[in-house]
C-alpha cells in the first residue's frame, strides 16, 4: 500500500459541488447531535469532555442515519466501528470533533492511518474519504465552527467551512403511559384533643 493513493484525490471545488445539495442537512446533523448532548448535560454535569465526545459522536451519527437513510445518492456504511456517509459514489464522510487547527481529536490507530492515507478498508468503498467536523467554543459550550476537510497525517490538504445555522433544534421527550405524575404531600399538625391537652397541662405543673 502506498502513503497516499493519489487515485482517490478530490479538490476543494469538487467536494463541495458534490456535498452542496446536502450540506444543510449535514449542518443540521451536527447540531442535532451536540443539541442532544446539551440536554442531557443539564442534568449530568459532572460528564467529562470526554463522555462528551463520545456521546456527540453518536448522537450526530444517529442524526445522519436518520436524515440520509432512503435518500438517493447516498448510502450509510457501518464497517468494523468506522462509520461513514457515502454521497453519490463519489466521496465517503466520516465525523469527528475538530480542533482550532481543524484537525481531528483522534488516536492514530491503524484504522485511522488507512483512512487518511486513502488505503483500502474493509466494507468502506473506494471513494475519497473526507472528514466533516465541529469546533467548539473557546469555554467548550457551543458549536462555533463546521468544516469539511481532506486529511494528511500530518497537516491538511484542504479544508472550507460551513455557515452554522443558529436555529432551535426540537428533541421529542418520552413520557412513559399510564404513569401519574408524583403530587406533593402536605403534612399537616395532628389536632389534639382538648382533655388531652388540659391532662397534659396538669401534669406538667405537677
Amino acid at each position: 500500500m502506498g502513503y497516499i493513493d493519489e487515485t482517490y484525490d478530490i479538490s476543494v471545488t469538487e467536494a463541495k459541488a458534490v456535498m452542496q445539495p446536502h450540506l444543510p442537512t449535514l449542518s443540521e446533523g451536527i447540531q442535532q447531535g451536540w443539541a442532544e448532548w446539551s440536554l442531557l448535560a443539564q442534568n449530568k454535569p459532572w460528564l467529562s469532555a470526554r463522555a462528551r465526545a463520545s456521546i456527540v459522536h453518536d448522537a450526530i451519527w444517529a442524526a445522519v442515519k436518520q436524515r440520509f437513510t432512503g435518500v438517493d445518492g447516498t448510502a450509510i456504511v457501518e464497517s468494523r466501528g468506522l462509520r461513514v456517509l457515502v454521497l453519490e459514489d463519489h466521496i465517503a464522510i466520516r465525523f469527528k470533533k475538530l480542533d482550532r487547527e481543524l484537525r481531528p481529536k483522534n488516536i492514530w490507530t491503524q484504522q485511522q492511518l488507512a483512512f487518511v492515507r486513502q488505503e483500502s478498508l474493509v466494507g468502506i468503498p473506494p471513494v475519497t474519504r473526507l472528514t466533516m467536523g465541529y469546533v467548539l467554543t473557546a469555554l467548550q459550550n457551543d458549536i462555533e465552527k463546521i468544516a469539511v476537510t481532506l486529511q494528511r497525517v500530518d497537516h491538511l490538504a484542504w479544508a472550507f467551512e460551513i455557515p452554522v445555522a443558529r436555529k432551535t433544534v426540537t428533541i421529542a421527550t418520552i413520557t412513559p403511559a399510564n404513569v401519574e405524575p408524583i403530587r406533593e404531600r402536605r403534612v399537616r399538625p395532628k389536632k389534639v384533643n382538648e382533655n388531652e391537652r388540659t391532662d397534659n397541662d396538669q401534669t406538667g405543673a405537677a
